[in-house]
């Protein structure tokens, strides 16, 4: 019988932040043509929208930002785990299996929250995408009576971050499937599932915070109604962060991938525990 090898916390968060801090510079390469899609997503939100963002409108943006997003965590991954020459500088140059594969594996572990996020979001009325205690009592009855599927999507979430490991896998051409980052994070579930949601939470903590130093700093020197210039520079700037956030996270993966796994370059995975 094989067993797993261990996985520590403060190794993995450790080597998290070593890595991800460590490949600043290329941090900011890679995501050029993912960020100009992204935040050309986010401006056209703002202009197909009339006032208020309506919630399907906004889960719609949201749904094809996946695609910006894998372009960039490919390139992560790989520029993490092979580095140059066979890394790309600049991720999204082109469209192949490798991206495919991680949306491929990121719909299968997130595909639950995903669905009941889009039930909420096209029941939702198009002006309460933002919602106050008094907002959700005065929701109606059928849009309420849909949280009882909010257990259902956290707990969905939780196994999907335990799993998260393996969207590395495609990046790095390795043939994957759920079940195998279920057999690989065999011993080792809470370390898998409790790094890759700190790392989450700090980088969403992060995120709000310098999004709102971000508004507070642009709309004083550009100015509250600065137009579209205005709009371009925060959607760059919140794209940016949101692209550092996902970097946090699958520097997180790409460790675990590394470590459950054995992975080098040219070599076979090791066999996964029995």
């Amino acid at each position: 019988m094989s067993t797993p090898p261990p996985l520590h916390f403060p190794d993995v968060m450790t080597q998290t932040f070593r890595l991800c801090f460590g490949n600043l510079r290329a941090f900011f390469d890679l995501p050029l043509i993912p960020t100009i899609i992204s935040v050309a997503l986010i401006m056209g939100l703002r202009l197909l929208s009339d006032g208020a963002v309506s919630p399907q409108l906004l889960g719609l943006v949201k749904l094809l930002d996946l695609v910006p997003t894998a372009m960039f965590a490919v390139g992560w991954y790989r520029w993490l785990l092979i580095g140059p020459p066979g890394a790309s500088v600049v991720a999204g140059l082109r469209w192949s299996a490798r991206e495919t594969g991680f949306l491929r594996e990121y719909a299968v572990i997130f595909g639950l929250p995903i669905v009941i996020m889009g039930i909420f979001l096209l029941q939702m009325p198009d002006d309460m995408l933002v919602l106050t205690p008094n907002d959700v009592r005065a929701l109606p009855p059928e849009v309420r009576a849909l949280g009882i599927l909010v257990p259902f999507a956290f707990v969905g979430a939780l196994f999907g971050m335990r799993l998260s490991f393996g969207l590395a896998a495609p990046a790095v051409d390795e043939a994957w499937r759920a079940s195998l980052a279920w057999r690989y994070s065999k011993g080792n579930a809470m370390v898998s599932l409790g790094t890759v949601f700190v790392t989450t939470v700090i980088g969403m903590i992060g995120e709000l915070i310098l999004a709102g130093l971000a508004v507070a700093i642009v709309r004083t020197v550009l100015g509250s109604g600065g137009g579209i210039g205005t709009a371009l520079v925060l959607s760059l700037i919140l794209a940016t962060l949101s692209y550092f956030k996902l970097a946090l996270v699958a520097t997180t993966q790409a460790v675990i991938f590394r470590q459950l796994t054995g992975w080098r370059p040219g070599t076979n995975l090791q066999p996964p525990p029995i």
